[in-house]
């Protein structure tokens, strides 16, 4: 945690003197005083996923002194087994020497779990063996779809008025007396009016559309996320708080079910609506395309 406090990570130096046994800052930041080792957007998503996690000045998922990335999935994966589904927790045993991701208990139903070091081996396997472009191009975001239908009734909308407007316009330059001017006057400015919000919600629509599909662009290029994977000997806190993001920013929920056989099905949904399912049973995982799922992959998870 005090890594990601201090700005040096980015290359500032702040001079700073002791007061009352406290640091405090002295002078202007000197920037470019160290080496940068990360980038400032890999500081910001750093800081953002430590605000989130905690809101009230409480660290969950792992231990609140840990400065370790613990949980690659924190926030991401839940117990559908039951209704309503319920987050699951990261949960280390030391002396056991692995880690488990255990679903809240209540009253009615004992809380699900499973070995987290297992699962995370063998749904990084999954990621490396992953058709990216296929997922990408496999559907658009709900964020996406929605904002594309209404900018095209907006669109609609906007070509109806401006015709409107054309047609009453050139009906004015005819020989009208002056109520019918008066009429048809009025008619324009409503509708000139109707064109100038119309226009407005088109340009807001076409932002939100293309911040929705920017959002869908880590699919088309999961470089940075596999070489992550591949970079993680020897692991380092550092690493895992990169590949934590780099996999937030293309997953957007993973629904873990739980079977009386043993087995554990795992439905990946990533940030454009795109699912695929993923069968966990021991030390093996199976790649279960959802739609294709006849010929299934039997990958050994460590």
């Amino acid at each position: 945690m005090k890594t990601l406090n201090n700005r040096s990570v980015l290359g500032e130096y702040q001079p700073s003197r002791v007061v009352a046994g406290k640091k405090v800052p002295e002078g202007e930041v000197i920037f470019n005083y160290y080496p940068q080792i990360i980038s400032q957007s890999e500081w910001d998503a750093a800081r953002a996923e430590m605000a989130r996690k905690a809101p009230k000045g409480m660290y969950r998922g792992g231990s609140r002194t840990s400065n370790v990335a613990d949980n690659l999935f924190t926030g991401l994966i839940y117990d559908k087994t039951t209704e309503p589904e319920r987050s699951m927790n990261f949960q280390r045993k030391s002396k056991a020497r692995c880690s488990w991701l255990i679903s809240a208990w209540d009253k009615e139903h004992k809380g699900n779990r499973m070995r987290c070091d297992k699962f995370e081996t063998a749904f990084l396997v999954f990621l490396t063996e992953l058709d990216w472009k296929s997922v990408a191009g496999s559907t658009e975001s709900d964020e996406c779809k929605a904002a594309q239908f209404r900018l095209n009734q907006v669109l609609g909308e906007l070509d109806k008025t401006n015709r409107r407007i054309a047609a009453k316009t050139a009906a004015m330059d005819g020989d009208l007396d002056v109520p019918t001017l008066q009429v048809l006057a009025g008619q324009v400015a409503k509708d000139e009016a109707k064109a100038t919000e119309l226009f407005a919600e088109k340009d807001a629509l076409s932002t939100s559309l293309e911040v929705a599909r920017t959002k869908c662009e880590a699919l088309y290029t999961p470089e940075t996320l596999l070489a992550l994977i591949q970079s993680r000997t020897p692991e380092t806190n550092d690493v895992r708080l990169r590949l934590r993001n780099e996999i937030r920013r293309r997953v957007e929920k993973i629904g873990i079910n739980f079977s009386k056989t043993g087995s554990t099905t795992a439905t990946i949904v990533f940030v454009n609506g795109a699912r695929k399912a993923v069968i966990f049973k021991g030390d093996s995982i199976t790649l279960a395309y959802q739609h294709d799922y006849v010929r299934p992959e039997i990958v050994p998870a460590a």
